[in-house]
């Protein structure tokens, strides 16, 4: 029975040890470069290891020929369709990184890209993540709780709205963001040609009024799950003018 119970010590000790590398593991913040590879590394040719080669076979029949075929010759023999759908949520992104040249062509055709519930605290990352998206329309950040709305940009950024120009679909949900915080970043960081803008679970208590060249061409504007106390905020959209 002793003997039993160090065995069983033991293996509670194993236990917590993997436990504790894994949560360590899971705390580890990583790339957008990174996360890309990992994630999608079997889409491109430059991480493929093919191997093509003939055996004779003797044993089993008179000079038999075997081919094994590598995923170089696969390739050639099914149609890779486009992405068009990133999905790299809870990666527990912070940076950009690097990305390859065999990447970035990987990621012109992705017109959706999911990078909800990461670890990015600046828009300027996101900013320069959709840099390499020259075909995105619809971008999800819900749940980067770290992510400060801007109050400036560095010179640096200058050609925000160049980056961001082609989107027309914002979802930022469950980030505790107010309006005049979200004013902010359509000021700054949002192109003005937006279409639809998700802003459940937010922290949005009051819509004062908007400048007149913000939401220009906004159709769609979801604010449930928000604390609006009167009626008379939500006139405030009247002024926009797909809602006037």
């Amino acid at each position: 029975m002793k003997e039993d119970k160090r065995i069983d010590t033991k293996q509670e000790s194993n236990l917590a040890d993997t436990n504790k590398t894994e949560t360590a593991k899971d705390k580890q913040c990583t790339t957008f470069g990174e996360a890309i590879e990992e994630r999608y590394s079997h889409l491109v040719e430059d991480c493929w290891s093919p191997q093509v080669e003939q055996q004779t076979l003797g044993s089993n029949g008179p000079d038999r020929i075997v081919e094994l075929v590598g995923l170089e010759k696969i390739q050639k023999q099914i149609r890779r369709e486009p992405l068009t759908r990133l999905l790299l949520d809870r990666r527990r992104i912070s940076q950009v990184g690097t990305i390859s040249p065999s990447f970035q062509r990987l990621l012109s055709t992705v017109i959706y890209a999911d990078l909800s519930y990461n670890d990015f605290s600046d828009w300027i990352t996101v900013v320069e993540i959709v840099s390499y998206l020259p075909s995105l329309k619809e971008i999800i950040v819900s749940g980067n709780i770290q992510l400060v709305p801007p109050t400036d940009i560095p010179l640096s950024a200058a050609s925000t709205y160049e980056k961001m120009k082609q989107l027309e679909t914002i979802v930022l949900a469950n980030c505790a963001y107010k309006w005049s915080e979200i004013v902010n970043c359509a000021s700054h960081i949002w192109p003005n040609h937006l279409r639809s803008l998700n802003l459940h679970c937010n922290n949005i208590t009051e819509l004062d009024p908007l400048p007149s060249e913000l939401f220009l061409h906004l159709e769609f504007l979801d604010l449930s799950s928000n604390r609006l106390g009167d009626w008379i905020e939500v006139c405030h959209l009247s002024q926009l003018p797909k809602y006037a």
